[in-house]
């Protein structure tokens, strides 16, 4: 589905406004951010899914919301994009997506000054996961035109844009005769990793397992997973490391009192 001709000119204006709004004050006051909710999605290849994207404003006014977001076309395609259900917003142009080229946009304002306060949606989208990665990201451009922006009275709100990831899997059977390790095969990438490292686990049996990354004291880093995995099916669990110090890690799994663990290098 492509952009309608009838919203093309309309479209233009807006994106021509959003960029006179960001050249009118060079002293921009930043409270705003666009978050997506869910904010990391772990899915099968074929399955559809649902994201919210949503303002989140500090009590501030913001009168234009403009949101341009890209994805890969090899991994996503959106089947639908619905406006949210709020009145304050009028849509110059209503939420539309092209994917050829993988890219969504819509254009919104509102009218008044009255400060805003809380989380507004803006848009809901439904994709469909097409092939397997380990990670794929729905982002906001910030080096090209059209940029997304959240603004009021000629500045620019819009101090973050929050990651939206989605790691795709296979529901491929793989053989248990293959898995050593105490009927477990484990892998974690990319390694060293800088802001991200995916575990890929497998099990040989069904059973209820603990998956948790330690440091080199033994201490407690964050428990990833707790629950229960089937027979040579694969699971694949993110870890954000951008928060983490550089350095070595262990990322351990429990199962049935054996313990299997990998090493995760964190550089930057």
């Amino acid at each position: 589905m492509k952009i309608l001709k009838s919203h093309r000119a309309v479209f233009v204006g807006i994106i021509l406004s959003g960029a006179q709004l960001l050249t009118v004050s060079t002293a921009v006051a930043q409270s705003a951010q666009i978050i997506h909710i869910p904010s990391f999605v772990e899915v099968q290849v074929g399955d559809t899914f649902q994201i919210s994207t949503q303002m989140q404003v500090s009590n501030e006014p913001i009168s234009v919301a403009d949101v341009h977001m890209v994805f890969d076309v090899q991994y996503l395609e959106v089947l639908q994009v619905t406006p949210a259900q709020m009145p304050l917003l009028n849509y110059h142009v209503p939420p539309v997506f092209d994917n050829l080229s993988g890219k969504i946009d819509m254009a919104a304002f509102q009218f008044g000054n009255d400060p805003m306060n809380g989380d507004y949606e803006l848009v809901n989208i439904t994709f469909r996961a097409l092939a397997e990665t380990p990670v794929t990201h729905i982002s906001h451009p910030v080096n090209t035109f059209p940029t997304s922006l959240l603004a009021y009275a000629g500045e620019n709100k819009l101090d973050n844009v929050a990651p939206l990831s989605v790691s795709i899997v296979s529901e491929t059977i793989v053989s248990v005769d293959n898995l050593g390790d105490g009927g477990v095969n484990m892998a974690v990438w990319p390694n060293p990793a800088v802001t991200e490292a995916i575990i890929s686990l497998t099990t040989a049996e069904f059973g209820r397992v603990n998956l948790a990354v330690y440091d080199l004291g033994g201490k407690l880093v964050e428990e990833i997973f707790e629950g229960e995995v089937f027979a040579g099916v694969e699971r694949q669990f993110r870890i954000d490391v951008a928060r983490l110090a550089n350095g070595l890690y262990k990322c351990s799994l429990m199962r049935d009192g054996h313990a299997v663990s990998r090493s995760l290098v964190v550089g930057k």
